[in-house]
């Protein structure tokens, strides 16, 4: 099944009398399976919104033809291509034995766990990261967030100040992750009913 990753930076757009402000946010936001005549088809006025004010790409490729999300989120955050992350596909094969199963051990690359894939993303270098480029030009603390735990980790990576995902116990998700707020795992307002299935269970 295609997957089609969507980048929107909201940009200001700049005026005749004041040179536009400084940017204090980004908001990437990254939707699985989503295709971009989604957006007319069942006229989404909240994507047209964010179209309207976003940079676009229509010719951009992520230099690699497997649709996978595990590799996708990775180039998108760091701007290499597959062949420069540790892994290229759905599956990983430990070369190195850097997550100490044995040199040659092979792991699905979606079912990583958190520790796993930021060992594995701790081996590029620190400046490749997104967040660390938000944290140096804009300063703050970067958060990633998402459902699906891999993608949150690979979306935020080492340099990410919180990575904050959803762990399903007896019909209730709560936060998990890295360095997850207490004003976040305490509140129950985040706390979600969830007996029924969602997303991709």
């Amino acid at each position: 099944m295609k997957r089609l990753l969507f980048l929107f930076t909201v940009l200001l757009a700049p005026t005749a009398q004041a040179a536009p402000p400084k940017a204090d946010h980004l908001v990437l936001m990254v939707f699985d399976q989503m295709r971009p005549e989604y957006i007319d088809r069942f006229d989404l006025k909240n994507f047209k919104k964010l179209r309207a004010r976003a940079r676009q790409y229509p010719s951009a490729w992520l230099g690699h033809l497997a649709a996978e999300t595990v590799v996708s989120h990775a180039v998108i955050t760091t701007g290499r291509a597959p062949k420069e992350l540790p892994w290229q596909d759905e599956v990983f094969i430990d070369r190195k034995n850097l997550l100490g199963r044995g040199e040659g051990a092979a792991f699905s690359t979606g079912g990583m766990g958190a520790d796993q894939l930021l060992t594995l993303l701790g081996t590029l270098p620190a400046d490749a990261f997104l967040a660390h480029s938000i944290k140096k030009h804009l300063g703050g603390k970067v958060f990633a967030a998402g459902t699906k735990s891999y993608a949150a980790v690979i979306m935020g990576g080492p340099q990410a100040d919180a990575i904050i995902t959803l762990k399903k116990t007896t019909g209730v998700c709560t936060p998990v992750g890295v360095n997850v707020p207490s004003y976040i795992t305490t509140n129950e307002r985040f706390r979600l009913e969830c007996k029924d299935s969602y997303g991709t269970s």
